[in-house]
C-alpha cells in the first residue's frame, strides 16, 4: 500500500491490530505533501506491505487537499482501499496521503438510507483461513462468544 494515513494526535493511542478497522466507513481528506518538509511516519505493523501512519501534530508539514472522500472499504488481501469520492482522476493520481479529521462524522443518512444491496461496507465471513499478519489485522475484528449473560428482571 503506498498510502500514508495521517491521524490527529487524539487517534495515536489506538493499537495497530486495530487501525485499519478505525479508518473504515470514514470520510478523508484526500492529500499529498511536499518532499522538503518529509513527514515523520512508521509502518503498520512494522511490515513492509502495509501503509505508513504519520500522527499530525502541531508543527507538523502542511498538507496539500485535492478533495475529500469516504473510505468505503479496505481489502487487506489485495491491500487496496475502496473510496467513493467526486474528486477527478487527474487529482487522485497526485494523492498519497488519506488524512482523518477529529469529530467528522459519515451522516447517518448515507448509512442507513440505502438498499442493503449497496452499503458502502467489505466484510470478509471466513476469516478462519487468515494466517500471519493478514489474521493478526482481522483479529480485533472477530466476535467474539463468551458464557457470561446478564439478566435483568421484568419490571411492571
Amino acid at each position: 500500500m503506498r498510502i500514508t494515513l495521517c491521524i490527529p494526535e487524539d487517534y495515536s493511542y489506538v493499537d495497530d491490530h486495530y487501525f485499519l478497522a478505525t479508518m473504515n466507513v470514514q470520510i478523508v481528506s484526500l492529500c499529498s505533501h511536499s518532499l522538503d518538509e518529509p513527514l515523520d511516519t512508521r509502518r503498520l505493523l512494522g511490515h513492509g506491505s502495509l501503509p505508513l501512519i504519520s500522527i499530525m501534530r502541531r508543527g507538523s508539514p502542511l498538507l496539500r487537499c485535492h478533495g475529500y472522500g469516504i473510505i468505503r472499504a479496505i481489502d487487506l488481501e489485495k491491500k487496496l482501499f475502496y473510496l467513493i469520492t467526486p474528486t477527478p482522476s487527474t487529482e487522485l493520481s497526485k494523492v498519497t496521503i488519506f488524512a482523518r479529521g477529529t469529530d467528522i462524522m459519515v451522516p447517518q443518512m448515507l448509512l442507513e438510507s440505502q438498499p442493503a444491496g449497496n452499503v458502502p461496507y467489505l466484510s470478509r465471513p471466513a476469516l478462519a483461513t487468515k494466517s500471519g499478519i493478514i489474521s493478526d489485522l482481522y483479529n480485533g475484528l472477530k466476535n467474539i462468544k463468551t458464557g457470561r449473560r446478564e439478566y435483568f428482571p421484568a419490571t411492571s
